[in-house]
């Protein structure tokens, strides 16, 4: 089963994704302007490109999503209300498709988990573009199993007080 397309009503501020869906098809929550939080059902093993493009959301969660393998491109591209994402901690979200953040302001929460290892990259020029223009980020830890990231994986984050690499070169 899959959602094709969320269709809110205007006075819902926070949606549970009651679905049962397996599958988030591309652009589903694209710009939906009223939504405060966002809980993606645990059933969830793929979600399509542009998942939340250019929303007002400003909480999702997907920590409950166990069978997700990656989180597609422009995923949370222009969210600009993002605060925070809780991403699935069971070792299953292998990769983040390019331009993951880009223009996410105000996202001032997120654990990379383990397990993770891709960080894509356009193929000509080798750019991940994964956190650009999230301001409000103070500290980005990247794990152990990390073994490919693009070149500018995060660029123009103002509040950026630390990063932490993995090992890619032993």
């Amino acid at each position: 089963t899959a959602l094709y397309r969320y269709a809110p009503k205007s006075e819902y501020r926070e949606a549970v994704d009651t679905y049962s869906a397996q599958n988030i098809r591309p652009y589903a929550y694209f710009a939906v302007q009223n939504l405060d939080y966002l809980t993606v059902n645990a059933s969830v093993a793929s979600i399509g490109e542009g998942f939340c493009r250019d929303s007002k959301i400003k909480h999702i969660n997907l920590s409950t999503c166990h069978n997700l393998g990656e989180l597609r491109y422009d995923s949370f591209r222009g969210c600009s209300e993002l605060e925070d994402v809780q991403l699935p901690t069971a070792g299953s979200l292998k990769k983040f498709g390019l331009r993951l953040f880009y223009n996410c302001p105000k996202l001032a929460n997120i654990n990379i988990p383990d397990g993770l290892q891709i960080l894509e990259s356009e193929s000509v020029n080798g750019y991940a573009y994964t956190f650009v223009g999230c301001h409000a980020l103070s500290g980005i830890t990247f794990p152990a199993s990390v073994i490919q990231m693009g070149r500018k994986v995060i660029s123009d984050c103002s509040n950026l007080k630390y990063v932490v690499f993995p090992d890619l070169y032993d």
